[in-house]
Formats: structure tokens, sequence, C-alpha cells
């Protein structure tokens, strides 16, 4: 059974020294996951995971943060999702019409 949330905003945090960039997303006033940006592409990438309260947090390569930046920026309505262990945690847009004007 998939988790899912709709992202309504977002916060960056891209620290100095010890933590990689992450984004926390916001459905409403809830905290509902993170992304965390860890190691190079082709690196391996810890398991992403939810918590008991359904707080999602999933990870990528460092080379992702501008495409995901990007989609967080300019395209809505976003979602998050939690599948569990297989490869199809995320997030992204809903099903949109071809050649919607994204202004």
């Amino acid at each position: 059974m998939a988790t899912t949330y709709t992202i309504d905003k977002y916060s960056v945090s891209y620290s100095s020294n010890i933590y990689w960039p992450r984004i926390v997303l916001m459905e409403g006033e809830r905290y509902v996951g993170v992304l965390k940006f860890i190691k190079p592409n082709g690196a391996a990438l810890p398991q992403d995971s939810i918590s008991d309260t359904g707080y999602i947090t999933l990870y990528y390569p460092i080379d992702e943060f501008a495409n995901v930046i990007d989609l967080l920026r300019h395209e809505k309505p976003m979602h998050i999702w939690y599948y569990g262990t297989l490869p199809d945690n995320g997030i992204g847009t809903s099903r949109e019409p071809v050649g919607e004007d994204e202004t």
C-alpha cells in the first residue's frame, strides 16, 4: 500500500561541512518528508524509509539536486510517494495534458 502526499510547500537546507543538501516537504502545515542528496551518481544510497507517523525519507545522488529543485519550483501539483522496499519511491507530478503552459 502506497503512502502519498501532495506537496504544498518546501524548504531547502544547504549546510556547510557535515550535512549534505536536503529539501523538507510539507502538505499544508504538516511535515511529510525529506529528500536527502548525498554521494555522487553511481554510489550506493541508503534505503528509503517511512516513520511510524508517515514521514517519508528519500535519498538521491547529489547530482540530482538541480533537477529536483527545478520540479518543485516549476511544476504543480507535486506529490511524494512511498511504496516500501520497491525502487518506485519518489516525487513527481500528476497527469498533465500535453503542451500545458507552465507560466
